[in-house]
C-alpha cells in the first residue's frame, strides 16, 4: 500500500507522519486476512488527520471486501 500526503494539503511533517503511521497499522492490521495480493495507493485528506486506526482500518477493509473478495466469489 503507497500513502501519498502532499503538502498542499496544508498539513506539517508531523501531521503527515502520523497519517502516515495510523494507515500503515491499519493496514498491517487487515493484511493477514487477506490470502490475494492487493496493491492500491492512499491518498488521504486533511480531514482524515482526527481519525483513528480502528475507523481507518474498517475503511480500507470494506474497500477490500468489495473491490477483491467481490470480484473472487
Amino acid at each position: 500500500m503507497g500513502i501519498i500526503i502532499g503538502k498542499k494539503q496544508g498539513l506539517n511533517s508531523v501531521q503527515r507522519n502520523r497519517i502516515r503511521r495510523i494507515f500503515k497499522e491499519a493496514w498491517r492490521q487487515i493484511v493477514q486476512d487477506i490470502s490475494t495480493p492487493v496493491e492500491f495507493v492512499v491518498f488521504p485528506y486533511k480531514q482524515d488527520y482526527g481519525l483513528k486506526t480502528t475507523k481507518i482500518r474498517e475503511i480500507l477493509a470494506g474497500f477490500i471486501n468489495v473491490n477483491v473478495i467481490g470480484k473472487n466469489g
